[in-house]
């Protein structure tokens, strides 16, 4: 946005960009075996203003914006099953279409398993977008209640993708990527309050740039991230 400002302010056609949105959701849950099985569906419905591209129209003489607005439909359904004691899988299939793209499908799948203080959760998931996109990702948990009230857990996350669906010969948009991520943390549980401190580590490996998107090559460089997050919940 910050480019586009910089270069189209001059003109009185530039509008400063304002995003912002609403959306509504609809679900119902089927819960077919009371306690361990359940069947869930749901509509959400989005509309949002995002910050368009600005491109300069030689026989109007003025810059254009892209479209300002987007209309998403997303359906989703989502089955829990457990299989026994201490052995629970969910599966989720979604389905989203925005204004003037295409349909994107994705599929997610995970398991989890626990034995007396440890737990262990697995998952993964892919999706498509035509015509040139797909992501593939994966994720594992260990928790271990050590104490009635102490739970440490660590974390391991990887995605990767195909990059964003590029629209024109100049563009914003994301190349490829790889990503990991690893987390360790802690949570203090009492009957009215939870609190609960992490770190992570986080890396992330994008593809080299095009000449279509060179120009933003310090917005997608190679970085690695430590993040901290301290949370707090309280039930009354």
């Amino acid at each position: 946005a910050e480019y586009y400002r910089e270069t189209w302010f001059a003109f009185p056609a530039y509008r400063a960009p304002d995003p912002g949105g609403e959306a509504v959701n609809l679900s119902t849950t089927w819960h077919y075996a009371p306690g361990a099985g359940s069947l869930e569906a749901a509509l959400d419905l989005g509309r949002d203003r995002v910050v368009p591209a600005w491109s300069f129209d030689p026989f109007l003489g003025l810059p254009v914006s892209s479209r300002e607005e987007l209309n998403t439909v997303t359906g989703l359904v989502r089955w829990e099953q457990a299989l026994n004691g201490w052995l629970k899988t969910t599966l989720a299939v979604t389905h989203r279409t925005t204004s003037e793209r295409d349909s994107r499908v994705g599929l997610d799948h995970s398991w989890a398993a626990s034995a007396g203080p440890v737990a262990l959760r697995l998952s993964g998931g892919y999706a498509e977008e035509a015509p040139t996109f797909d992501s593939t990702y994966g994720g594992a948990a260990l928790e271990w209640r050590f104490q009635p009230s102490w739970t440490l857990t660590t974390r391991y996350r990887v995605y990767r993708d195909s990059g964003e669906i590029a629209e024109s010969t100049f563009t914003a948009s994301a190349p490829a990527l790889d990503s990991q991520e690893t987390s360790v943390g802690l949570l203090w549980e009492r009957p009215t309050v939870d609190l609960s401190v992490s770190v992570g580590w986080l890396d992330t490996d994008y593809a080299p740039l095009t000449t279509e998107n060179s120009f933003f090559g310090a917005l997608y460089r190679d970085r690695d991230w430590v993040h901290l997050r301290a949370a707090a919940t309280f039930r009354f």
